[in-house]
């Protein structure tokens, strides 16, 4: 798929608002899931409990595809993004969050970009036929 910055720019308004408007903590998998339901990204079919499971969902969605981002760039990823982080050491559900473009993140409240000690993936909104 092509990188779709139109795609990528709904996806980060609908996510700097859904988490503005929830503005829970330790539920980051449930304000990603509503921001791409609002967003037409997800019908809402993303399923599971724990934030990593979204991993092996969203690598088959066709709205996104994965891409191999270094550690040290994570910060510099644009708008619209979505990071997934691996179960670690104390965080057994792992992490999901969507960049803002500023260094910040949002899921189910915006704070600054984590970056943890485990393994991630980063997808990109590519879809050309977004769910309308």
């Amino acid at each position: 798929g092509v990188y779709n910055p139109k795609l990528s720019a709904r996806l980060a308004n609908t996510a700097y608002s859904t988490a503005n408007t929830r503005n829970t903590v330790g539920m980051c998998y449930r304000g990603v899931k509503d921001a791409l339901i609002r967003a037409n990204l997800d019908d809402g079919s993303l399923s599971g409990r724990s934030a990593y499971q979204a991993y092996s969902q969203l690598k088959k969605d066709e709205n996104f595809t994965e891409v191999k981002v270094g550690k040290n760039e994570l910060k510099n990823l644009p708008a619209g993004c979505l990071i997934v982080w691996d179960a670690s050491e104390g965080h057994p559900h792992g992490h999901i969050t969507t960049t803002l473009g500023n260094g910040k993140e949002a899921s189910d409240h915006i704070q600054n970009l984590i970056i943890r000690d485990a393994k991630y993936s980063v997808f990109v909104p590519t879809s050309t036929n977004a769910i309308a």
